[in-house]
């Protein structure tokens, strides 16, 4: 299992000078995923229960997903800008890390552990954010906007926000002190360097997942009080935050707004031209110069999740990934009610992280081409573990111990 956490750990760090090196014309954290894939399947052989593969909806839609992708590749291949190959081994890749997550995550400790190990990988990424940041600022005033390790401020925003409220949930009801302390502390960490990266769709997504799990806390008058208020603190004393993007867009912002509307413009161009099939994986950067009127050299992200896969493998593919995300977060709300009434405390604080992170995370792919962010694909497996965790918490000792 070390290998598996040691790769959740790397997850939100894209560009990091270990985990994102390459060696053999493949990154380290790679190799990690690799490894645990290794590990997963070598301890089938020894497993109690069935792999519940096709049990969830969710799983099945994200299967669905990945053949509409082959099928809109194959498609491409035909026409003049045949889809990208790497987005073919960066989704295989993906479809490696399901298979290594429903087999190794198969305990209420394993889940916990893989959670913790989340937690803090955002922790490490904020460390890494907020250096960067204080580097960065004394070149190019306090606006500057760090985020290279990660990937991009936008994309650590979104990263982290999938685990904060978890982070929340722990610091303010952990059941363990050294729990709630290193969850206090990432979560401190996350929230300055989520500030700093002055991310405005991910501030959106933050505060609808933040709320989403203020309302289901089981302190609600607790969390009322104690969100909001941490929330504003770092708001008040960040020198750069997304709120004040928000309210007060400079002249940078307001190009980057007019960009992103021609952006999504065109993508919805390319999907009136292409519905069924799309343009092709991996197209939409290298054709949207021919579809907007910026300009037929442009190559720029479309900045939405959705509407990327609705302009590169098509409408199917955009009805898959939206069934996905509301199938994960209904199955996550489905487990969370059953641990409150089962009184299944670790369990029930797991589902509301997942629910939580996730709704916020569907707020921010709004805003950013994120879907390749490796702790989303993370949560959404996870949500496909927690009926099978649900039913072993619920089962009778004595009929565990027999099967």
């Amino acid at each position: 299992m070390i290998f598996y956490y040691v790769f959740v750990l790397s997850l939100p760090l894209i560009s990091h000078p270990i985990f994102g090196n390459e060696a053999g014309g493949m990154t380290i954290s790679k190799y990690l995923g690799l490894a645990s894939f290794a590990y997963a399947l070598f301890s089938l052989a020894g497993r109690r229960h069935r792999v519940g593969w096709l049990r969830t909806a969710q799983a099945r839609w994200y299967l669905a997903l990945y053949g509409l992708a082959l099928v809109s590749y194959a498609v491409s291949l035909l026409g003049s800008t045949p889809g990208h190959w790497a987005v073919v081994v960066m989704l295989t890749s993906q479809l490696i890390f399901f298979i290594t997550t429903l087999i190794l995550v198969d305990s209420l400790d394993r889940l916990r552990k893989v959670l913790l190990v989340a937690i803090g990988s955002v922790a490490l990424g904020s460390l890494y954010t907020l250096k960067e940041w204080w580097g960065g600022s004394a070149t190019y005033g306090a606006g500057y906007r760090p985020g290279y390790v990660t990937g991009d401020p936008n994309f650590f925003a979104a990263s982290a926000l999938l685990c904060l409220p978890l982070a929340f949930g722990w610091a303010l009801e952990g059941r363990r002190g050294w729990e709630r302390v290193y969850c206090l502390g990432c979560l401190l960490l996350g929230l300055a360097a989520s500030m700093v990266a002055a991310s405005r769709g991910g501030f959106l997504g933050l505060l609808v997942g933040l709320g989403i799990f203020v309302w289901h806390s089981r302190y609600r008058a607790r969390a009322m009080t104690v969100v909001p208020a941490a929330l504003a603190v770092f708001l008040i004393l960040s020198p750069s935050s997304p709120l004040r993007r928000l309210l007060e867009p400079g002249h940078s912002d307001d190009q980057a707004r007019d960009a992103r509307l021609e952006l999504w413009s065109a993508g919805l161009k390319m999907v009136q031209s292409h519905p069924l099939f799309g343009v092709g994986l991996g197209n939409f950067k290298s054709l949207v110069g021919r579809y907007s009127g910026l300009g037929s050299e442009l190559e720029l992200i479309s900045h939405n999740g959705y509407l990327d896969v609705a302009a590169e493998v098509g409408l199917p593919g955009l009805a898959a990934l939206l069934a996905l995300i509301y199938y994960s977060v209904r199955t996550a709300s489905r487990v969370r009610r059953q641990a409150l009434k089962d009184r299944a405390v670790l369990l029930q604080q797991a589902a509301l992280g997942v629910q939580a992170g996730l709704v916020g995370f569907a707020v921010a792919l709004l805003f950013v081409s994120g879907l390749f962010l490796k702790l989303f694909w993370l949560m959404v497996f996870l949500s496909m573990c927690l009926p099978d965790l649900q039913r072993q918490a619920r089962r009778p000792q004595g009929h565990a111990m027999a099967a």
